[in-house]
């Protein structure tokens, strides 16, 4: 069952980069209905391997986002990948997420941390908020985007009565 996800990943991933390379040829609507379906079937795959603990297929999934960026200019399945590691409750996916940045310094620039916050504040476990914080300030990201990241974080702290953490971040 595992190497039919694997096959089917790869098909997947080998669709992609079709609709990308031969998209032109048909209408944007079209293509960026294709892209969103296949890369929805990705991520599904991405999820369901990472669980399974299939890390050759999360590197084959590295090796065609950095394909996908070097001829397409996008980050979508390299976002995917570090997303699904990042949020994964396995400990050793927190440590292939923080390896993967490394790896990709790039990624750190394209990520949705609106949307990090919201998945976040769903999962509501302060790790998440203290390590979106961490990266802003690792990668050095805007200003602005660290701010609102500290927010978050202390927010989470004052919601669930941690004062102690909180005033690490805040003389009061």
């Amino acid at each position: 069952n595992e190497s039919k996800r694997q096959i089917a990943l790869e098909d997947s991933l080998i669709q992609y980069q079709m609709i990308l390379k031969n998209g032109v040829a048909i209408d944007s609507d079209t293509r960026q209905s294709a892209i969103t379906a296949v890369l929805r079937y990705i991520r599904l795959f991405v999820e369901e391997l990472c669980q399974d603990e299939q890390n050759d297929a999360l590197k084959n999934v590295e090796k065609f986002g950095k394909v996908c960026l070097d001829t397409n200019e996008t980050y979508h399945l390299l976002l995917i990948l570090w997303e699904t590691l990042f949020f994964s409750h396995k400990y050793s996916h927190y440590v292939l997420a923080k390896d993967f940045l490394k790896r990709n310094p790039k990624v750190a620039t394209q990520i949705d941390f609106l949307e990090m916050l919201n998945k976040a504040s769903k999962l509501n476990q302060e790790k998440y908020f203290l390590e979106l914080f961490k990266i802003s300030i690792e990668f050095d990201l805007n200003i602005d985007l660290k701010s609102n990241l500290l927010a978050a974080l202390l927010t989470y702290y004052c919601e669930n009565g941690m004062k102690a953490p909180a005033k690490e971040y805040v003389q009061i």
